[in-house]
């Protein structure tokens, strides 16, 4: 709420409107992790329903915007799909509603861990279709839920591997 509020809290803010505020993330899992929060507040996903998927596509562009401004040499507005991971943690460690978006590479693979990551596409599907988020802790799916984890800790390592050689041709040139 201090952020929301305008206060210092020490995050580095990228984008700031009267409905989003896009942030670097406090404990990044690379250098290119951030949150996106609305400013009115959502505890978490368990308190959404159907009227806030506008909202939450919000978050989603104000994010992706904010990541492809870094100029990744191998992320466009094309693959930005394919390497990002968007999604909301529940349990919360803060209770406010806030989107992660990262894209690799990583510096670990403890990321996205189920059943506690919901990725921003089931929560909207979610919604469309049910009206609310079905928690993992309601209702197991650890197919759908690891699957984001082993896809995200996958590019890493494929991203990794490009920027390796990226870095092995411009220091022979």
């Amino acid at each position: 709420m201090e952020l929301v509020k305008g206060k210092d809290i020490g995050a580095t803010v990228r984008e700031r409107t009267d409905e989003i505020i896009v942030f670097d993330d406090k404990f990044p899992v690379g250098d290119n992790h951030i949150d996106v929060i609305p400013t009115q507040v959502y505890v978490d996903i368990s308190v959404l329903g159907r009227e806030h998927i506008p909202i939450l596509e919000k978050l989603y562009e104000s994010g992706k915007r904010e990541i492809l401004r870094r100029n990744l040499s191998w992320l466009n507005d094309d693959n930005f799909i394919d390497w990002v991971s968007a999604g909301y943690n529940f349990p919360v460690s803060v209770k406010h509603l806030h989107l992660h978006m990262m894209v690799p590479p990583y510096k670990h693979e403890k990321i996205l861990q189920y059943p506690r990551w919901h990725s921003h596409e089931k929560v909207v599907r979610d919604l469309k279709e049910k009206g609310k988020v079905v928690l993992y802790s309601e209702v197991e799916n650890k197919e759908e839920g690891e699957g984001e984890q082993i896809r995200a800790v996958a590019n890493s390592k494929k991203i990794t591997e490009i920027l390796s050689k990226e870095k092995t041709t411009s220091s022979s040139l």
